[in-house]
């Protein structure tokens, strides 16, 4: 939500909070797959494509293992995002 209001700053600080609870196996699925989330939007809004796709990628993993598909569609358009950013179509069709 800060990142889409342009509060990048915040945003930041706010995904930062929350990665040692979301890197523990032990939390739960969505706490998880949100801080991915939050991390793969960030990223290319930031101009970080490479993380963007990364932490895309770790989200749909976590999302496929636990059928926990609530950000699913904001995940797969991040990594669609990151792939064009990095002038990959094929990639970005995919996703």
């Amino acid at each position: 939500f800060l990142t889409w209001l342009g509060d990048l700053k915040s945003a930041d600080k706010y995904f930062k909070m929350l990665k040692s609870a979301a890197e523990s196996e032990a939390s739960p699925p969505l706490m998880r797959i949100i801080y991915f989330t939050n991390g793969a939007v960030l990223g290319w809004n930031l101009g970080r494509p490479e993380e963007s796709l990364r932490l895309a990628e770790q989200g749909l993993a976590i999302s496929r293992k636990t059928g926990v598909h609530v950000f699913d569609a904001a995940l797969l358009a991040a990594g669609a995002y990151g792939s064009l950013f990095r002038n990959d179509v094929a990639a970005a069709d995919r996703y």
